[in-house]
This record gives C-alpha cells, sequence and structure tokens, in this order.
C-alpha cells in the first residue's frame, strides 16, 4: 500500500490569518461604545425604546461574530474520501472542487536565509465558494497533489514549487512520477 493511501491525510496551515477575529472583535467594541453613546446623549430615544435597541444591538453583535468566523479562513485541511475544511466543517467531495493550484510561498521573496522546511501556497477553488487559500509544506502539497489526482481534479502547478529535489526523491522513493516529471525512461 502506498503512503498517500493509508488513510485521511491532515494538512494544517502553517500561517493562518489571525487579525480577522481580533479586528472584527476590535470593530464590536466600537460599535458598543458608540451605540451606548449615542443612546446615553438621548439621541436615539425618539427612535426606538431602549428594549428594542437591546435587541437590535444583540442581533448586530452576532452577525458580526459569525462574519468573522466565517472570514477567519482555514486552518486545516482532512483528505479522505472527502476534503474537510476545519474549523468551518465545510466538506467537499472531489466533484465539488473546481481545481487546485499550488505556487511559491509568498514569504520566500523576503526571507534572506533558506528555511529548513519549504512551504507552498495552495489556492482550492470549489465550485459554488469562494477560493481556500492555505500556506502549508512541500510534502503536504505532494499528498493534496496525489489526492487531487486520484480523485481527478484539475490540477495547476505552473512554478514547478513541488518539484524540488526533496520532492522528487520522496516521490522517486515511492515509485509514483513527480508533479511536472514526464515519462522518460531512466538512464
Amino acid at each position: 500500500m502506498h503512503r498517500y493511501e493509508l488513510g485521511d491525510v491532515t494538512i494544517h496551515h502553517h500561517r493562518p490569518s489571525r487579525l480577522t477575529g481580533s479586528l472584527m472583535l476590535f470593530a464590536l467594541a466600537c460599535f458598543w461604545v458608540a451605540a451606548f453613546a449615542v443612546r446615553s446623549s438621548g439621541a436615539i430615544d425618539r427612535l426606538m425604546s431602549s428594549e428594542v435597541f437591546l435587541c437590535a444591538l444583540a442581533i448586530v453583535s452576532w452577525f458580526a461574530l459569525i462574519f468573522a468566523y466565517v472570514l477567519q479562513g482555514a486552518r486545516s485541511l482532512n483528505l479522505g474520501s472527502q476534503m474537510t475544511v476545519w474549523p468551518q466543517w465545510w466538506t467537499f467531495h472531489p466533484h465539488d472542487i473546481r481545481s487546485i493550484a499550488f505556487a511559491q510561498d509568498p514569504a520566500e521573496d523576503f526571507d534572506e536565509t533558506a528555511p529548513a522546511i519549504r512551504f507552498c501556497a495552495i489556492w482550492i477553488q470549489p465550485r459554488n465558494r469562494f477560493p481556500i487559500r492555505l500556506i502549508a509544506r512541500v510534502d503536504d502539497g505532494l499528498q493534496l497533489w496525489h489526492w487531487s489526482i486520484r480523485n481527478g481534479i484539475n490540477v495547476c502547478n505552473p512554478t514547478d514549487v513541488l518539484d524540488d529535489g526533496t520532492a522528487k526523491r520522496a516521490i522517486a522513493n515511492d515509485g509514483r512520477p513527480g508533479p511536472s516529471e514526464t515519462a522518460q525512461s531512466p538512464s
């Protein structure tokens, strides 16, 4: 049995955006302060009662928290017979995914030292949702690449980010061709 066929694989996002939730909580706190300042000034008393004001404040706060939860982005992917995105618990069957694209890690342009572990950017384009973006290790990218090829999903690797020497050796050890290797006979 091949190591990519052993069962479920989890791919972690190595640079998730923690700023979205913090900014949404800050905006929500500013909204609460502004709402109570308007309420205490008496400007809103002519428009609504205090019960309606508190209900409206609670509804707006609830939608703001849901919006922050949706915008927080993916933390990890679980690959099995289908793809599950955490923490949103979105589940995509292979036929629900339009394409998966790989690119160089954007931080590599600014990093002067070569990291011990290479990363790649991954964009997953579902058919009915907005794209999912991850920064993952190259070997996790290879696992996603094999999962997508096995499930018939369109894969785009224009920069050959999955084809460094380490990735080629890992694939060669398992007896499978790499993402951009051609069907050349070994010499």
